[in-house]
């Protein structure tokens, strides 16, 4: 792709995060205001505090909680030419603290991603909270 092209799909790419982060609520839960559960957390484990560990210190502690994805990566990005046509793959999708979508996102570093995410979130990547973030989920992958 031309760097004209992963422009265009970094600014679709921030309209869609946009709109997404629009849709607010007051608790972390799925999309039908019940119990957090997505692949992160198996069938059987319904955590009271998600993100109590003792390195979550990294990460912020008012964000807002509002509509993510969970898993907005590439192979979850449907492109045509440079044009985004589709998100697929909602089964994380719920509503998160505003840093879930943005590390989960920075953990994906293949190809031009990288290159796409510098422009849909500017100024240096926030190592501390990525880090704190691939330990929760290495925590719940490895213990589940």
């Amino acid at each position: 792709m031309s760097l004209s092209d992963l422009v265009h799909i970094a600014n679709q790419l921030s309209s869609i995060l946009t709109q997404m982060s629009s849709i607010k609520s007051r608790f972390i839960c799925s999309v039908k205001n019940q119990a957090l559960r997505n692949f992160f957390y198996p069938p059987s484990f319904e955590p009271k505090h998600p993100f109590s560990n003792s390195f979550f210190h990294r990460l912020p502690r008012n964000d807002a909680i509002h509509f993510v994805h969970g898993d907005l990566v590439p192979p979850n990005i449907m492109v045509e030419d440079s044009t985004i046509t589709g998100i697929i793959d909602w089964a994380s999708g719920g509503f998160y603290p505003s840093h879930w979508e943005y590390c989960r996102m920075w953990q994906y570093t293949s190809g031009n991603w990288v290159y796409i995410l510098e422009r849909v979130f500017p100024g240096r990547p926030r190592r501390m909270e990525i880090e704190a973030h691939r330990k929760l989920i290495s925590m719940l992958a490895n213990n589940f």
